[in-house]
């Protein structure tokens, strides 16, 4: 189903609020810009979907095995999965856990996570920025540009209570 610009920010209005007011006080990485994320248009739909240029927002959580994100996404639920690839945009109204890779790709891509994560590996590759707002757990943090500990320590100013087992600046081999 196909929704306008202004019913998407009825659906998420108090979080992008949120997310606004944490960009204004500068507690966030990156901001999220939503205007650039649905700008060819609004799908939603209950599970990710084989969208490609169009954003997608998924009113529901999402379960599955592998997810890759090559559309700009916005959930509004939890995602747990083994396997999540991004190469655009992703914004998680709740909670993500992924018992594999989290692996990012390339700016101005960024992955919001407003709950509780629980990764195994996250990877941002490219500049790539992983916000994780909800605190949680991450086995290993690898960012590329050697970004970690500066993106932690603006984490925890924002509150974010995230607990990083290693840190990386090296990319694992494919």
């Amino acid at each position: 189903m196909a929704t306008t610009l202004d019913g998407l920010r009825k659906k998420i209005g108090p979080t992008l609020e949120k997310l606004d007011e944490m960009d204004g006080e500068a507690q966030l990485a990156a901001p999220v810009d939503i205007e650039a994320m649905f700008q060819h248009g609004v799908v939603e739909a209950t599970a990710p979907t084989a969208e490609t240029k169009k954003g997608t927002l998924i009113t529901g959580p999402v379960k599955q095995k592998i997810w890759d994100v090559v559309a700009p996404t916005w959930v509004i639920g939890d995602v747990t999965v083994d396997s999540l690839t991004m190469t655009a945009d992703l914004v998680i109204d709740g909670a993500l856990t992924v018992t594999g890779d989290a692996h990012g790709q390339w700016e101005p891509n960024v992955l919001t996570v407003l709950g509780k994560v629980t990764l195994g590996r996250a990877i941002m590759e490219g500049q790539f920025i992983m916000q994780f707002l909800g605190g949680g757990t991450i086995e290993t943090l690898i960012d590329d540009e050697g970004g970690a500990d500066e993106l932690l320590e603006l984490l925890a100013q924002s509150g974010s209570k995230l607990k990083v087992g290693t840190k990386s600046d090296k990319l694992p081999k494919k």
